[in-house]
Order: C-alpha cells, then sequence, then structure tokens
C-alpha cells in the first residue's frame, strides 16, 4: 500500500475498532477482527476483483470455478452471488484463515495490526499452510516490539544450516511498502553471538512498484555451517512500516 493510504486505511480501522471493542461490524453484518477488516477492505478486495457470476479456471476452462472476490470454495458452475453475499463470503473466508494463523503463530493477536492484515491477505492468497512456512511468518515471530513506540522494528531469523562451511554469505532481501523518505533499512547476519555488517551491500529498485526493492548484501565471515538472518528497519511514522516480503541466505 501506498504511505498515505496505509495510514488512512489503518486510521480509519483502528477508530472503528476502539469502538466496538477490538471488532469492526462488515458490510455482510460479521463481526470480525480489525486485522481481518483491514485485510478484506483493503488488501483483498480492491485487488482481487468481484465478480458476481461464477467463472472458470483459465488453465482448466472449468474447475476450480471462482466467484466474488477471488473464492473457489463451494462454487459451481452457473453460480450467481449478490454483493451482499460476496461480502459474506469473504469476511467468513477471511475468518477461517485467521483461525488457522492464530493456530500457528504463537501471540499473532500481540502482532502489529499491519503485519497481521499482511498475513491475512497472504493467507487468502496462497493458502494458511504455505503462509505458516514463510518467512514473513518466521520473521513475524522474532520481530523485536520493544522499540516498536518509535518505529524500530529488528527481525532475526532462526538458525539456517548450509550443509557446508563457508565464509562468504549472501543475504538476499525484498522489502515491500518501503519509503526512503521515511524508513531506513540494515541487513546483518548473526553467528552465534557476533553480529556482521555485510562488506557490499546492493539496493534495486522494483521497476513496476516503487515501493518494492531488492537488497542484496555480502559478508564475509569466519568459516560457519550456520547462521541467522538478521533485519533492522526504522520508520518515522509507526502507522507507515515496510515488511520483508521474501528472504534467503546463501553459502557462496
Amino acid at each position: 500500500m501506498a504511505s498515505k493510504r496505509a495510514k488512512t486505511a489503518i486510521a480509519a480501522i483502528v477508530a472503528l475498532a476502539a469502538a466496538g471493542g477490538g471488532y469492526v461490524t462488515m458490510s455482510s453484518g460479521d463481526r470480525v477482527p480489525d486485522d481481518v477488516a483491514l485485510a478484506a477492505t483493503y488488501l483483498v478486495s480492491p485487488w482481487e476483483g468481484r465478480e458476481l457470476r461464477a467463472y472458470p479456471d483459465p488453465a482448466t476452462g472449468g474447475a476450480p470455478w471462482t466467484i466474488c472476490d477471488g473464492d473457489t470454495v463451494g462454487v459451481k458452475r452457473g453460480m450467481v452471488e449478490t454483493p451482499a453475499g460476496c461480502d459474506r463470503r469473504l469476511s467468513r473466508r477471511m475468518m477461517q484463515f485467521r483461525g488457522e494463523l492464530v493456530a500457528c503463530i504463537p501471540n499473532f493477536a500481540a502482532k502489529p495490526l499491519s503485519w497481521r492484515a499482511m498475513m491475512n491477505s497472504l493467507s487468502y492468497n496462497i493458502g494458511t499452510g504455505a503462509t505458516c512456512r514463510s518467512t514473513a511468518a518466521r520473521l513475524g515471530n522474532a520481530r523485536g516490539m520493544t522499540f516498536r513506540p518509535r518505529g524500530d522494528m529488528v527481525a532475526i531469523s532462526t538458525s539456517q544450516a548450509f550443509g557446508l562451511s563457508t565464509t562468504s554469505i549472501q543475504l538476499d532481501t525484498v522489502l515491500d511498502a518501503y519509503d526512503p523518505a521515511k524508513h531506513s533499512s540494515a541487513p546483518k547476519l548473526v553467528i552465534g553471538a557476533t553480529v556482521y555488517t555485510p562488506s557490499v551491500t546492493v539496493v534495486t529498485p522494483d521497476l513496476v512498484n516503487p515501493k518494492k526493492r531488492r537488497v542484496l548484501a555480502n559478508f564475509t565471515v569466519p568459516a560457519t555451517t550456520e547462521a541467522r538472518a538478521r533485519f533492522d528497519m526504522t520508520s518515522t511514522e509507526v502507522t507507515d512500516v515496510p515488511f520483508i516480503e521474501n528472504i534467503a541466505l546463501y553459502a557462496l
């Protein structure tokens, strides 16, 4: 999301949730947590495109049939929905995915609203199983909350074993919702109790999405068979935060 849109969206949901005890009443009449409301209203519905008549899968010309905001559950050829019916489908599917995320990610409800909404949206697109196994989930579990009031964020992965000994490691990270005027980022590597900074860092902006960029960081370290990725970021506005879309470690 663009920064102004993100701030407006989050502020609107926060206000509604504050009045509803942490819940928002959707147009379908369903009461959902703030993160589901944010994801459904601003991340899923605007980008999926709503179709009231079931349409076939482009690859098969048939099943799975899709309707509303990309929903395939119980959809058959010839099915027609109303806008209200699509609203109900979206709210209830999002609640299903959220319940599965709560089960696989400890303290899910305590995470930042924008991160929870992003994970809900990711689950809607790739499924909860893949989302729970994603780097985003692992780094979300390690995200340091102590500094959130100042907009400082530190994510540290679990230890990754290479299966060989190396003195040269590359950290490959894709950032999204990143605004260099408000945000800073610093890739690092953790081996044992030592934190290493990169010898070379190359940042490549995405040609299509100006808010997305790839960060390649190369590290020279003492011989090791494993390491942890660490990524430090800051934001001047706590309602406008970037997130890590993907991250990988390579032994060179």
